[in-house]
């Protein structure tokens, strides 16, 4: 690097000694100013100027006055500001202080020694030269930090939009995330299948920011399709499990608490892997009781070690559910002491809503601070309000009734469907019955029912039929697993001859869909018992597709079933 000298000084002699000082330097250029007067025109000049040796008594002016217009800052950036040292015999103490409050970094009193000028200049250069190095560092910085600045912008927003894409209301359920960074390892799933469950995941990612955000992803897109095709929620965890698995590095998982509603069993499941309790809070604002966590969290254990068992309560079993992330209550004040469940329990209303402003209140209180140590989110789920909407009681005349443009309305139709062997390992007959019948444009109620009685049949088909799968099976802490892994293992064994048949169609002048669905197994004994399906350990699927439909016809020897669902009235 070459730095740029300017010196300053009328004596002629002066000048020579301080040039021929300076020319051995390599790295400096020198310019010379012989007056007052060639000192103003390089302040006017575009050459940028390091270091200006100023004497102060030139024969038209003082130095000092320069001082000013040579030190004031160029670009705003004091690293293209030239040094100034100040070359005087007046060696007055209000006079260097006040030349050093112009704006001299240095000042030499006359007559001075050769050398020492020599070492001061080649410290102010090499300040210079540091503080100019320090500059680029800092431009380069601010254009690294707008950089990233952008990429999180987009990185926000792709993730903002599949969250957004993936996570569908659902009546009675309300929640608050704040985050600890600009991206929240805290996520709260929530979808409704198409039989009528909901299912609500809050979810409680390894790490904190991006890091804990981009772990959350591959659940994001698995969940909704899963729910969207029916699937129940052992399943769900299951395959989210193995996703985490293939999809994330060994050091992250994810805690999870999962809770089903399931309107049609009048019942909710909840699984906690790794979460603080989920409590159920009566009316009075009083913990009836609380489900903690059993579990490992999801993408820790293999298919074979993971467990899926539920505690299983009747839907209207409490007042409301509350779940939260260890944010909460892990949340320290200015003594290091954590906020703790036990003010969580004291800070619980009557109602959700009023839960969640109290908890936010008490954490912003214990805090002391607008920014906490972690993502903190508090999710509620009201069972009365998600089954009022379930059942009908709060949902508008218009989305129960044939609309003007249902394509029922243009005469009757009928579809059918034969799967074989490994066909039926590869596709689910629900889902695809389920695409003809959203193109028709039907009552929101009478697709929920069909759904329904599609799954439980198809179900009841494959599993007892073809398979001869028995429900004892699904008994005992990893039953949903032995089930799994049989049903896996017999699917894989299928011949052409093994076979599921469903068909679909609609009486015009009844105003009923009939479903028919077969198999080619041995069939079963029409003897349902009728029972509160609640009350069935297993058995449940035929009790509780009877409830939704009017005619119910078994053809022996049991691998035929004939069902008609009516339009809502």
């Amino acid at each position: 690097m070459t730095f740029s000298v300017l010196l300053v000084e009328d004596d002629e002699l002066m000048r020579m000694l301080i040039s021929e000082s300076l020319e051995d330097s390599a790295d400096i250029t020198l310019y010379e100013a012989g007056s007052y007067r060639e000192a103003q025109w390089w302040l006017d000049s575009s050459e940028v100027l390091d270091l200006v040796l100023l004497d102060n008594y030139l024969g038209d002016g003082e130095g000092s006055e320069l001082l000013p217009f040579f030190t004031q800052q160029v670009e705003g950036s004091k690293a293209h500001c030239p040094r100034v040292m100040m070359l005087s015999a007046n060696n007055d103490e209000s006079f260097l202080s006040d030349c050093f409050e112009r704006g001299a970094s240095d000042y030499l009193i006359k007559p001075f020694n050769l050398g020492l000028l020599t070492l001061k200049v080649s410290a102010l250069l090499r300040e210079k030269g540091l503080q100019q190095a320090l500059d680029r560092k800092n431009q380069q910085l601010q254009v690294l930090i707008a950089r990233a600045e952008h990429e999180e912008y987009l990185a926000r927003f792709t993730y903002d939009f599949i969250v957004k894409r993936a996570t569908r209301p659902v009546p009675g359920v309300a929640d608050r995330t704040v985050s600890s960074h600009a991206f929240s390892g805290d996520l709260i799933l929530r979808a409704t299948a198409p039989d009528g469950r909901a299912i609500i995941m809050v979810l409680d990612a390894t790490g904190h920011g991006l890091s804990a955000a981009i772990t959350l992803l591959p659940v994001v897109s698995t969940f909704q399709t899963m729910i969207s095709k029916g699937f129940a929620l052992q399943s769900v965890l299951l395959e989210l499990n193995r996703h985490l698995l293939l999809d994330t590095p060994s050091d992250r998982f994810i805690c999870c608490i999962a809770l089903e509603m399931d309107p049609n069993r009048h019942e909710v499941a909840v699984w906690n892997g790794g979460m603080p309790p989920v409590l159920a809070v009566d009316a009075n604002a009083r913990e009836l009781s609380r489900v903690t966590s059993t579990n490992m969290p999801l993408g820790v254990l293999s298919d074979t070690d993971f467990e899926t068992a539920t505690e299983t309560y009747p839907l209207d079993f409490c007042h409301f559910w509350l779940a939260y992330s260890d944010g909460l209550y892990e949340q320290t004040n200015h003594d290091k002491a954590p906020l703790g469940r036990d003010r969580i329990h004291q800070h619980l209303r009557p109602t959700p809503e009023a839960t969640i402003e109290a908890l936010f209140m008490a954490l912003a209180e214990h805090a002391g601070a607008e920014a906490y140590d972690d993502d903190v989110t508090v999710c509620s789920i009201d069972p009365h309000a998600f089954l009022a909407s379930a059942t009908g009681d709060s949902t508008p005349a218009s989305e129960t009734l044939p609309t003007a443009s249902s394509k029922l309305d243009h005469g009757a139709f009928e579809w059918s469907l034969l799967l074989r062997a490994r066909q039926l390992e590869d596709i689910v007959p629900p889902t695809l019955a389920m695409s003809l019948i959203n193109e028709l444009n039907l009552a929101q109620k009478l697709v929920e029912r069909v759904f329904l009685v599609l799954t439980e049949l198809v179900t009841n088909a494959l599993d007892h039929g073809v398979l001869k799968l028995e429900s004892e099976l699904k008994q005992g802490e990893n039953g949903f697993l032995v089930y799994a892994e049989e049903r896996a293992k017999r699917l894989a064994r299928l011949q052409h001859h093994d076979w599921v048949a469903i068909s679909l169609s609609w009486d015009d002048i009844a105003r009923k869909l009939w479903v028919c669905v077969s198999d080619s197994g041995a069939g079963f004994s029409p003897d349902t018992p009728s029972t509160d399906p609640a009350e069935l350990s297993s058995g449940r699927g035929l009790v509780i597709v009877r409830q939704y439909v009017e005619d119910f016809c078994i053809t022996p020897p049991g691998n035929r079933v004939n069902v008609s669902i009516p339009y809502p009235k």
